[in-house]
């Protein structure tokens, strides 16, 4: 009797966890709705932005650089948690891509590139230490991964440094990895001395699923701008699209050379814009505009006032041109700055600023599988942020949906959107271990799953 007493708890528990997880979505005029977050396990994520991607198998793959040993910064490994079910429940453990010691690796800047093609396989990119750049895939839904492969031509004589990888599946079937790496001295030599060519981006190719790499391109037309710059790639139809720090590019010949796209702001500063591939193979761009409201030199109290939109545009390859920039936010984005009392120098007066209230930043630009939604992420901190908010497009970014507030406080964050309208964001979440101190590392990882009503917005 007790024993089945114990079965029947057993079951309620486990109908009660499947119900709460499928509840239907309370979609109010077509509102986006969010469930309650979830932390999902791992430990703790570094300063690399967390990844999350989408298969074509039903899968969805989050994975981030943690601590196995939170007590010891120094030994770091590549995380990935598996959702079957909508990210209902997950099932995770640290890799195993064998044949190198990684047992006591760091990962700094932003080290590790994920994407998946049509067939549901991985492909897996990671920078350790930033002394290599390595290749690893998965056929069998993350379950394995082969040996790491050097994703570099071999030999080189001298350490190169690599970071900021971004790694995509090409539609004729090439793997296309960008990145950041140190120039030898020949290189330095060729293209002259400066010191923003210390550094360079390039591209390796792989023609047979990442066995063998082959580093092609070295762009020397696009300068080093630093190592929070990170390349973004994309490609339609041997078309190639490639975003770096402020600006955004193209080339129509498989990478060789690339083309400066003008900005669709006539001359404004974008920020750093986002891209992906939307109908027709056409570049959606996203990116954030600062709309000054006062000058701070006629200003007696020294503050600085402005709001931020985030701003988006089409670009059409075959016109080459831009359309009218729309903004999508619909609520002000506000931005406070105080301008401190000027401390006299022998050589001149300077001023420095304190942050009151930060400007709004970018965290993330999706589109759904068929083209069919468009979904954007960022965060503010106008009421007491930082806070996470989405908003999304039906209609190819001409209007936008009402914003929507996530309940989180995100350091970085990544988005997937589905043509049915199911919604998954991943995020770092910031903590503090007091008011002034933030906690060692930047947060725990947390996943949180969402619905759209396309038909009634």
């Amino acid at each position: 009797m007790k024993l089945q007493k114990v079965l029947i708890l057993i079951i309620i528990i486990l109908l009660f966890g499947v119900i709460n997880c499928e509840k239907k979505y309370d979609l109010q005029g077509g509102i986006a709705v969010f469930k309650q977050p979830n932390q999902l396990e791992g430990g703790s994520t570094s300063t690399n932005p967390p990844l999350l991607v989408n298969s074509n198998k039903g899968r969805l793959y989050a994975s981030w650089i943690s601590y196995p040993d939170p007590a010891n910064a120094s030994t770091q490994s590549i995380y990935m948690d598996i959702s079957t079910d909508n990210g209902c429940s997950w099932k995770g453990k640290f890799i195993d891509i064998g044949n190198e010691d990684f047992t006591r690796l760091t990962y700094s800047l932003k080290s590790i590139a994920l994407t998946s093609d049509k067939k549901g396989n991985l492909y897996l990119v990671h920078t350790p230490s930033n002394k290599d750049i390595f290749f690893t895939r998965s056929k069998n839904g993350g379950k394995s991964w082969i040996n790491n492969i050097r994703a570099k031509p071999l030999p080189i004589s001298f350490q190169p440094y690599y970071f900021n990888p971004s790694l995509i599946k090409a539609d004729n079937g090439n793997l296309y990895l960008a990145y950041i790496r140190n120039r030898s001295v020949n290189e330095i030599l060729s293209i002259g001395r400066e010191k923003t060519k210390d550094y360079g981006l390039y591209i390796s190719v792989s023609e047979d699923e990442g066995e063998t790499w082959e580093e092609r391109i070295s762009i020397t037309q696009i300068l080093y701008q630093g190592s929070s710059a990170h390349p973004g790639l994309r490609e339609y139809k041997d078309t190639f699209y490639l975003v770096y720090a402020d600006k955004i590019y193209i080339s129509k010949d498989k990478c060789e050379s690339w083309l400066e796209i003008n900005s669709p702001e006539n001359g404004y500063k974008t920020g750093n814009p986002l891209i992906e591939l939307g109908q027709d193979g056409n570049l959606y761009s996203l990116w954030t505009k600062t709309i000054m409201l006062n000058d701070s030199s006629n200003d007696s109290s020294g503050m600085i006032n402005g709001n931020v939109e985030i701003r988006f545009s089409i670009f059409d390859s075959d016109s080459n041109s831009w359309s009218k920039p729309v903004t999508v936010n619909d609520t002000i984005l506000p931005f406070s700055y105080k301008l401190s009392d000027f401390e006299a120098s022998s050589n001149s007066q300077t001023g420095r600023l304190r942050k009151i209230i930060g400007e709004a930043e970018l965290l993330d630009l999706a589109v759904s599988e068929g083209k069919m939604l468009i979904g954007v992420l960022w965060k503010d901190y106008w009421n007491g942020g930082p806070k996470m908010r989405f908003a999304f497009s039906a209609d190819a970014g001409k209007t936008w949906s009402k914003t929507v507030e996530i309940e989180a406080k995100p350091k970085n964050a990544s988005l997937v959107i589905t043509d049915e309208g199911n919604l998954y964001v991943l995020w770092d979440e910031v903590y503090f271990i007091s008011k002034t101190k933030r906690a060692p590392y930047p947060g725990m990882i947390k996943f949180v799953s969402g619905k759209i009503d396309k038909s009634n917005r």
